[in-house]
């Protein structure tokens, strides 16, 4: 396929506070569950969210959406208020098109 004909992804960085340590595991799995009942199947169809499991540390995340949807992935993840029972955020540190730029393999812009 065509450089110019592949699908545009935007890539977030995402961090997780909460009251304690977040557990990285269960945080996927609950960030997962919980954007995809805010897109619902046809959001989720659109938007193509995905979180990139090997790229994803401690209290970071990166994930993956289509282009255009990004605004749509951050109000998700802004209402977000638990993981694991006890109170927790996810704050999106930096969107980019590409995970160079993104910054994810290091720890820069903390």
């Amino acid at each position: 396929m065509k450089s110019t004909l592949a699908p545009n992804k935007r890539y977030l960085l995402v961090r997780l506070a909460g009251e304690r340590p977040v557990d990285g595991r269960q945080a996927r799995a609950e960030v997962a569950r919980h954007i995809e009942a805010f897109f619902g199947i046809e959001g989720m169809a659109q938007a193509q969210p995905r979180i990139l499991d090997k790229l994803c540390k401690d209290d970071r995340l990166v994930l993956r959406c289509a282009r255009g949807e990004e605004m749509r992935l951050v109000a998700a993840l802004a209402l977000l208020g638990k993981i694991s029972g006890m109170n927790a955020r996810a704050k999106v540190v930096k969107i980019s098109g590409t995970l160079q730029a993104l910054g994810a393999m290091s720890t820069e812009g903390e």
